[in-house]
């Protein structure tokens, strides 16, 4: 899973990046014992230790390049669990399987009927409304987002954080 995770950060570019845990510790920290974001300076010294290039995998270890990193694999090892039980199931015989844990969703076959699986993507931003609905047949998805887990009321700052500018996307 630290392997994949470090091939996504690769293909993203460091938009997604396991490394990522030591600014987000900060926030959580900063936010439970003062209420508000940490200061600029530390979250510049927190960004220092966040890079992926700078973990290294081989046979039964993972190394860090500097003091001080860790990682998290919050983004993406829920994903990795569905789609294990996903295949679990499978190979004890079902052949029409959906996996929830939610907001990640793996599936195989169909739905009974026959159909995909119909899945409603929450609007966030409206109680009870929708995006849109998805058809699932045999593939995974995975949402996000600022409205579950946010760090301010109007959610300007929450758990999603990008790992190149230390602060909340929009």
């Amino acid at each position: 899973v630290v392997q994949k995770g470090l091939d996504y950060s690769v293909l993203t570019a460091g938009a997604f990046d396991i490394t990522i845990a030591p600014l987000l510790n900060l926030y959580y920290s900063s936010f439970s014992e003062t209420g508000a974001a940490p200061p600029r300076e530390e979250v510049r010294r927190a960004l220092a230790l966040v890079g992926f290039q700078h973990v290294h995998v081989s046979e039964g270890e993972i190394a860090f390049g500097k003091a001080g990193m860790a990682v998290t694999l919050d983004g993406i090892a829920k994903g990795y669990i569905v789609d294990q039980a996903v295949e679990v199931l499978r190979k004890l015989g079902a052949t029409s399987v959906l996996v929830n844990a939610g907001g990640d969703m793996a599936s195989t076959g169909e739905s009974l009927g026959g159909d995909p699986w119909r899945i409603g993507l929450q609007d966030p931003r409206v109680a009870g409304g929708s995006l849109g609905v998805l058809g699932l047949r045999g593939e995974s998805v995975a949402t996000s987002g600022d409205y579950v887990h946010y760090l301010t009321p109007d959610m300007n700052l929450h758990h999603i954080l990008d790992p190149r500018t230390g602060t909340s996307p929009e």
